[in-house]
């Protein structure tokens, strides 16, 4: 597995390399997630985009665990059919052997001046008989144009064979350090729609390009 996921990043990033003139950003994400009942742990994120054209979007996504030696990666991309909407799709894979496809629609819009809403969902296929699911997005930011933003995420997954839930929702706070450099923070609740099963602590750095 560990040999795949290799390739599968070798593979990203000459890609990315052959595109160096497409704009895009780069985020990184440290979460510290304190489950009820076990010990804390430390999750991070590395996720590139990359602009090549209007309508086109690659991404490449990576989350580790360090403390259970875990890696998660997944590739995907984005077509934007006009100004609002786009088809999502890509790949996933991990070191758990659990393998992924996923497709799915998503949705931008601004209310109004300093207000925005973004919505996503897609459904994931399970390729060596892991259940599939439905991944969904929310995110609604406003803008107070002092370099400060204020967003709430919501994100939900639902297991079609277990029907099992995952509920995370939680406020986050931006603040744009410059025209490329922005961090944030975000703090949210986890729930399997029974009760809060842990708390997140994420600080972050996007840097577009």
């Amino acid at each position: 597995m560990f040999n795949k996921i290799s390739w599968i990043i070798v593979v990203v990033f000459m890609l990315s390399g052959s595109i160096t003139w497409a704009s895009g950003s780069l985020v990184v994400r440290n979460n510290l997630i304190d489950p009820s009942g076990k010990r804390s742990y430390v999750s991070q994120d590395m996720n590139l985009y990359l602009t090549p054209s209007e309508k086109l979007s690659l991404s490449h996504a990576a989350t580790s665990v360090p403390k259970n030696d875990y890696l998660k990666i997944k590739p995907f991309a984005s077509w934007a059919m006009d100004k609002n909407w786009s088809l999502i799709g890509g790949y996933s894979t991990d070191s758990t052997d659990s393998e992924f496809v996923h497709g799915g629609l998503s949705y931008f819009t601004s209310l109004g001046k300093s207000d925005t809403l973004y919505v996503s969902s897609c459904y994931y296929i399970g390729l060596g008989g892991q259940s599939d699911y439905l991944d969904s997005f929310l995110e609604l930011k406003h803008d107070f144009r002092n370099g400060f933003a204020l967003a709430l995420e919501i994100a939900h997954d639902y297991w079609f064979e277990s029907e099992d839930n995952w509920l995370l929702i939680g406020p986050v706070v931006h603040y744009k350090i410059s025209e490329k450099v922005s961090i944030f923070s975000r703090i949210a609740a986890e729930s399997d729609l029974k009760e809060v099963n842990s708390i997140d602590l994420r600080i972050g750095l996007k840097y577009s390009f």
